[in-house]
Formats: C-alpha cells, sequence, structure tokens
C-alpha cells in the first residue's frame, strides 16, 4: 500500500483535536523534568569527562581535537545517548496517547509516562546505537571540516577571523558547508529509516539494534516519501515560526512609538512584544512536539503495525469524539512543583559560582601574535 503522508497528516490532526490536553500536559510535565533531570544528569557527564584533561578546560581549536579523542568520542557517545534516550521516553509517552486515539482508547497523561518510563532502558539502548552510527557517518566529514580549519585558519584565534573575515575564512565557510549539507542528507536518510524504530519497542517490545534494524526493513519502499516529508516538516516549522515572528514584529512596530519621550512607555512596548513573541514561538514548539509522535504512529500502523497497547486498561470506546480536561495526578503534580523550584534555586547558585571560576581561567594564552580576545571555552566547574 502506498504511503500517504498527507492522509496521516489529517487523521494525527483529528488524533490531536480529541487528545491534545493530555499531550500538552505530558509534553509540559518532561520539560521540567528534563530541567530538574536531564540537564544536571548531561552536566556531570561533561564534568566527568572534563576532569581528564589537564586543566579541565577546552578552548577554541582544543575543543575540536578533544572531541575527535577517544576520551571525547566516549563522551559524545555517553551524553548523546543519555540525552537522546530520555528524548525517546518523551516521544514515547506521546506516542502511547496517540496510539490510544487511534484505537479510540483513553490514555492519561499519567499512563502514558508510566508505560514509556518502563522502558527507558530500552530507549537509552536504543539511542546508544542510533548516536554511535550516526557518529560513523559525521565524523568523516567533522574530519574533512577540521582539516579546512588548520590548512586556512589556524594562524590566529578564530575571533579574529569572525570578526575580519579575511578570504580564507570564506574559502573555509563554504568548504564547510557544503560538506556538512551532504553529512546532513545522509543523516537525514538514516533517520528516516529508523522512523519506527520507538513505536516497535512499544507496541511490539523489540528493543535494541533489532528495533532500528525492523524499521530500516519496514520502511525500505517508501524511504524517499519519508525523508521527503521530513524535511516538509522542518521547513514549514521554520517558516510558520518565521512568520509569527515577523507578525508579531509589526505589531510591535504599531505598539511601541517611535518618537515618544517615554522610557517607562518604550520598555513596556518591549517587553510586551517580546512575551507574545516568546510565548508564540513556545507554542508552536510544543504544537510540532506533540504532534510529530502522532504522525508516527499513524505511519507504523500504516507500514508495519498493529501492536498492542498493554498492560492500558482503557477500553475500546472510552476517548470519545470531545477532549476531556480531567486532570488526573493532581499531587503528583504538585510534588514536582515544589521540587521544580528548589532545583531552581540551586541551580542558579551553582551557575553563578561556575560562572565566576570560568572567568578566573580566561587567562590563556591566544594562538598567535594576534591581540588576545575572548576564547571559546567548554570548562569544569570546581
Amino acid at each position: 500500500m502506498k504511503l500517504c503522508l498527507r492522509e496521516l497528516s489529517i487523521e494525527s490532526l483529528r488524533d490531536f483535536r480529541r487528545t491534545w490536553p493530555q499531550l500538552i500536559l505530558t509534553d509540559l510535565v518532561v520539560r521540567v523534568a528534563a530541567v530538574v533531570v536531564l540537564a544536571p544528569a548531561v552536566g556531570l557527564l561533561v564534568r566527568l569527562f572534563l576532569t581528564t584533561t589537564a586543566t579541565g578546560v577546552v578552548a577554541d581549536a582544543a575543543i575540536v581535537n578533544f572531541l575527535f579523542h577517544p576520551i571525547g568520542i566516549a563522551a559524545l557517545l555517553t551524553v548523546g545517548a543519555v540525552s537522546l534516550g530520555l528524548l525517546f521516553a518523551e516521544t514515547g509517552a506521546l506516542m502511547v496517547i496517540g496510539f490510544g486515539a487511534v484505537e479510540d482508547r483513553r490514555v492519561t497523561w499519567l499512563d502514558a509516562l508510566r508505560y514509556a518510563l518502563r522502558r527507558v532502558a530500552v530507549f537509552v539502548h536504543v539511542a546508544w546505537f542510533a548516536v554511535g552510527r550516526l557518529l560513523l557517518i559525521v565524523l568523516p566529514f567533522l574530519a574533512v571540516v577540521s582539516t579546512l580549519y588548520w590548512l586556512l585558519l589556524r594562524e590566529y584565534d578564530i575571533n579574529y577571523y569572525l570578526t575580519q573575515k579575511p578570504p580564507e575564512f570564506w574559502i573555509a565557510v563554504i568548504g564547510a558547508g557544503l560538506v556538512l549539507t551532504v553529512a546532513a542528507i545522509l543523516v537525514l536518510r538514516r533517520i528516516a529509516g529508523w522512523l519506527l524504530a520507538l513505536p516497535l519497542v512499544l507496541f511490539e517490545g523489540v528493543g535494541g539494534k533489532r528495533a532500528l534494524h525492523a524499521s530500516e526493513v519496514a520502511t525500505t519502499s517508501d524511504r524517499r516519501r519519508i525523508m521527503s516529508g521530513l524535511v516538509v516538516w522542518l521547513v514549514a516549522l521554520a517558516l510558520l515560526s518565521t512568520l509569527v515572528t515577523f507578525t508579531i514584529g509589526l505589531f510591535g512596530d504599531l505598539l511601541i512609538p517611535r518618537n515618544s519621550s517615554s522610557v517607562a512607555l518604550l520598555l513596556a512596548g518591549l517587553g510586551t512584544v517580546l512575551v507574545v513573541s516568546g510565548l508564540a514561538n513556545f507554542a508552536i514548539t510544543v504544537f510540532a512536539t506533540v504532534l510529530f509522535p502522532l504522525v508516527v504512529v499513524r505511519v507504523y500502523r500504516s507500514l508495519a503495525g498493529p501492536g498492542d497497547l498493554s498492560p492500558v486498561s482503557a477500553a475500546s470506546g472510552s476517548l470519545g469524539g470531545k477532549p476531556a480536561r480531567r486532570v488526573p495526578g493532581k499531587a503528583v503534580l504538585g510534588v514536582g512543583a515544589a521540587v521544580l523550584v528548589v532545583v531552581v534555586v540551586i541551580a542558579y547558585l551553582a551557575l553563578r559560582d561556575a560562572a565566576r571560576w570560568v572567568q578566573s581561567r580566561q587567562g590563556v594564552q591566544p594562538s598567535s601574535t594576534f591581540p588576545p580576545r575572548p576564547q571559546n571555552l567548554i570548562a569544569m566547574p570546581s
């Protein structure tokens, strides 16, 4: 059967209309959990790997050298696998709600998260193999980019080239752009082949690299169509975000008087525009985040499925035609909010101390006789 992404997208929008309260709440809860758990975990992993350097600081070109070192590659693989595995858990929870919608079963945000979190270890396992394979694709291209940097941009500090933009800078930029474009196409093709890996983990119990292989087999005949769909999706989101930002900018021009002598009025207008723009783009991000898993579930049901949603006990026909706004797990949400406040305060104090430490370590000698400039750092706080 020919895959029709347009029809599947329309069906996914219908699923979204019936389940949007649970989808959005799931996404918001996971975003908060990412702030509380994921960011500190990734920070600790980066700090652990930076302890293997001589000074705990990696600056400018040394960043590239660090990433190509076995320890740097291990850092990329580990941090990438953990981060991607937790992202898979969020996406998986949204897919569970979407799968329930396909079968007309009401799945709450709490049921979805429980279902996905039971499979976190499998998600990290899948992410480990995925990141490893993507690194095998990307590293040769990064090696070419590093060679261009070494041949053309090693004489002065990188900040000099970013400021002055001599001819060799543009040669390096164009060359790197072409190389990275080829790498992006290869990566996109690989991701299109893995599109069904998460549904296979969630609804068929397939794990590890077997899920990646099974997804590649299931999508073989429709790989180009899926790639085209992913490109259209990314372009549409970029255009939508640009349109919203442009429209809000026009609104700001009308709201903020150009010749006003009132600083308070100017600040109020500017603040309003910034808040509206931030909220609008956040809404677009949330909508895209929750809609994409619904489309993937529909693609899975079309190409591989049907799969099974077990042990979720919601009966067929329990979803109904209208979205249910009842929110289960209010106690869990309350405790989570309290924990978030504590974590934000601790993170603020830690970042303040880390910023002071990094400033004290920026007395690194420049890589040439060009006057000292601020250097790009990956640093380990003490």
